[in-house]
This record gives structure tokens, sequence and C-alpha cells, in this order.
């Protein structure tokens, strides 16, 4: 049964995130890097950190036989907020097979006046909580399934989806 293929790899190469209609923040891309590095090392997983396009980065997994790719965006926003929008594949298929955002949802909200103390993350609980999250999606998909309703969710339904640059395989 090859659609099954038991890959028990326990490396994931993560890509350095980019920035998405924002200014480059070295510091943040980093951070972000950082923080999934030691919370999946935590975890048992190898990582192998990438600063190479997601083509060559697919392909250069697949040889290694790496369990996951995981690549991203961030977007700085006003304040101190951070959105991050984030991309798992599995690099054997080179298919997208998850996806999460953590965005700064009320800044969306139109018309709805907010105490924008009450609205703010900050960019560090942004990173925080997506490191939770993404790290849970990782060692919840051993099988690596393709999670439709999550990529429609967080990229399809979303200007990610729409923004032909951004040219996800």
């Amino acid at each position: 049964n090859s659609q099954e293929t038991q890959n028990n790899s326990k490396v994931i190469y993560i890509n350095h995130f980019s920035p998405y209609k924002s200014q480059k923040s070295e510091s943040i891309s980093n951070k972000i890097f950082k923080r999934i590095e030691d919370n999946l090392k935590s975890n048992g997983y190898e990582i192998k950190e990438s600063k190479s396009d997601l083509k060559t980065l697919l392909l250069q997994a697949k040889a290694d036989k790496a369990k996951f790719v995981v690549d991203g965006l961030y977007k700085l926003n006003e304040g101190d907020s951070l959105s991050i929008y984030s991309q798992i594949y599995n690099p054997e298929t080179g298919f997208m097979i998850d996806a999460l955002n953590i965005t700064d949802e009320l800044s969306g909200l139109e018309g709805i006046t907010l105490d924008p103390n009450e609205s703010k993350k900050t960019s560090d609980t942004s990173i925080e909580e997506f490191t939770k999250k993404i790290s849970i999606r990782l060692r919840t998909n051993t099988k690596r399934i393709e999670r439709r309703e999550n990529i429609n969710e967080a990229v399809t339904a979303t200007s990610l989806g729409k923004d032909k640059e951004l040219n996800f395989p």
C-alpha cells in the first residue's frame, strides 16, 4: 500500500519565513524559526534550517526523506502585532497537507472600535501561540494526511489563496 508509506523520519525542514506585504524583519524570522526549532527538538524531532525557495527545499527534503517541510510568511502590523501564515508540506509528494494562520483577527473588523490595548497581541504572544499550534499539528499527523479544511480556511479562503505571486505548489 504505497499511499500509506510509513515514514518514520524525525527530520523536519523549516524554511525561514518571508515577509508578506510587510517590511522585512530578520529578527522576527529568526525568532519564529528558533521557537519552532526548540519546541520540536524537545519533542524528539531533528530540525534542518533552510533559507531557500520552496521548490528547492521540497526537493532537498524529499532526497533526505524528511517527514515535513514547514514554510511560511509573516506580516508586521501596526504596533507590535504580528500575523503568521504557515504551510506544511509532505516532501514526498510536494503537496501542502496543512496550513495554519495566526492573525490579529480584530484588526480586520471594520467599523468596530475596540480599545486597542484589549485587542493587541504582541509579536511574542503570536509567535508563542503559533509555535504551540504548529507543533501539535505536526506531532498529530504522523501519517501526513492532507487536512483539506485547514488549507481551505488558512489559504484558499484568504487573500493568500488569491495572491498569484505566492504560487503555492
